[in-house]
């Protein structure tokens, strides 16, 4: 879709052109000593929780299958995703943006904080897409001071795309992902898309954003990591049909604290650790997170079922939310397990506080594993004495699992009802109580 491909390359060229405009004098103009858009205010549990309401609604009842899907997202709508990304992706980074749906084009503003010998000193962008049947136009920049014509911009775009992203996979597979847009509409306060759900493309875009994000050092200590439950799982008599979370807990940290013991990095020993027992547990391929040459190199690991109290899927909420929490956030993971849990009350088997439990105990680990190196320290040595999971995850036999979307809204009403918080509260306070996570308390 011509739009996706032109909105993705523009952005490339208006960073291009702000660099390459050679003259000391524009460039003063272009740089501004005050912020156009202000940092938001953190984002409140009411607005994460509709946030988390928008991802429910965008997905289809089959996330397997290919499926047209209508999003229709207002200008505070669309602004509150911004928040949220800006929060994961570029909090440290001091830059914000905002965006207005006056009428019939969209605007955005962005200001990007930039260290000078003198002041701070502040890079803004505004720029104004108008709507053009299936695509957005790029028809105004403005940069600093400077006005900027929008089919210069588009020159320019047009350029970069061909002179060093056109032979990128990566930039194939985000255009490829954003083609899957099959109409834009633009409305006053309204931004309508219908788009195609591709199971197989986010995937496959899953994957090259996870080899980016981790790094080659990263990449190292998740071999090695797998070198080591390799060690563990062959040890295990072929008989052995299912084994407990903590027998390979145990072993695993004693591994990342002799490593922290000899100069490692605890932090990182612990964050890939979690990494690459996720995909372990959960049956997923390691090599996602691996640079073609080290993947082909891995052996295959040995096949044994993974459980916390005889249960396979707690033991995969567990890992999970800890993987997530350590590499994204305890924030990231909380989303992403409420996200779920909302799914299936609606789609499938029910909402489970069995489930939501698991994750909690799996957000805990994850953060606390990788909060500091004093505390991911104090992690590697409580974790590599683990007695079993009940050190973790208190028995979870009474609490009420399988309640669809309108049992939950009965019992609880909408998940920023105080009810639901104060169910929340009391399963954390328990996860907090259990003898791995006693007298710690993540900053």
């Amino acid at each position: 879709m011509a739009f996706s491909r032109n909105l993705t390359a523009s952005v490339c060229g208006i960073l291009l052109l702000s660099a390459v405009s050679a003259p000391a004098a524009v460039l003063l103009l272009a740089l501004q000593r005050g912020a156009m858009v202000s940092q938001a205010p953190a984002l409140s549990s009411t607005e994460i929780a509709q946030i988390e309401q928008l991802l429910i609604d965008s997905a289809p009842g089959d996330v397997r299958n290919a499926e047209l899907r209508k999003l229709n997202l207002t200008d505070p709508e669309l602004n509150l995703l911004l928040r949220y990304a800006t929060e994961l992706f570029g909090g440290e980074s001091g830059i914000n943006g905002r965006i207005y749906l006056p009428g019939q084009s969209l605007l955005t503003e962005v200001s990007v904080p930039l260290s000078t010998f003198f002041r701070p000193m502040w890079l803004n962008l505004r720029a104004e897409f108008s709507n053009s049947g299936d695509r957005l136009q790029l028809t105004a920049l403005q940069i600093g001071h400077l006005d900027i014509p929008g089919n210069l911009v588009a020159r320019l775009a047009a350029w970069v795309e061909q002179r060093f992203l056109d032979e990128d996979p990566a930039y194939i597979e985000i255009l490829a992902l954003l083609d899957s847009l099959q109409r834009i509409d633009i409305s006053e306060d309204h931004l309508n898309l219908d788009f195609m759900w591709e199971p197989s493309l986010i995937a496959q875009f899953k994957n090259q954003a996870q080899q980016f994000l981790i790094s080659e050092s990263d990449q190292m200590r998740i071999v090695r990591h797998h070198q080591n439950l390799s060690r563990i799982v062959n040890d295990i008599p072929e008989s052995t049909r299912a084994i407990t979370l903590s027998s390979l807990l145990g072993p695993l940290f004693a591994g990342a604290l002799e490593h922290s013991q000899d100069g490692g990095d605890a932090v990182a020993e612990n964050r890939t650790l979690l990494i690459m027992l996720a995909a372990y547990v959960n049956e997923e391929d390691i090599a996602q997170w691996l640079h073609a040459d080290l993947a082909a190199n891995l052996a295959n690991l040995k096949a044994i079922e993974v459980r916390i109290q005889r249960r396979r899927d707690l033991a995969q909420h567990v890992v999970a939310s800890a993987a997530i929490a350590a590499s994204a956030g305890a924030g990231v993971a909380q989303v992403i397990s409420n996200v779920k849990e909302n799914y299936d009350a609606r789609y499938r088997t029910g909402f489970s506080f069995s489930d939501l439990t698991a994750n909690t105990a799996g957000m805990a680990l994850g953060t606390l594993a990788t909060e500091s190196t004093k505390m991911a320290l104090e992690m590697q040595r409580r974790l590599s004495k683990l007695e079993s999971d009940a050190d973790y995850l208190p028995p979870l036999g009474s609490n009420r699992d399988g309640l669809s979307e309108g049992d939950f809204n009965a019992l609880y009403g909408q998940q920023n009802s105080d009810d639901y918080r104060v169910r929340v509260k009391e399963i954390t306070s328990l996860i907090y109580q259990q003898p791995l996570f006693e007298g710690l308390v993540p900053d």
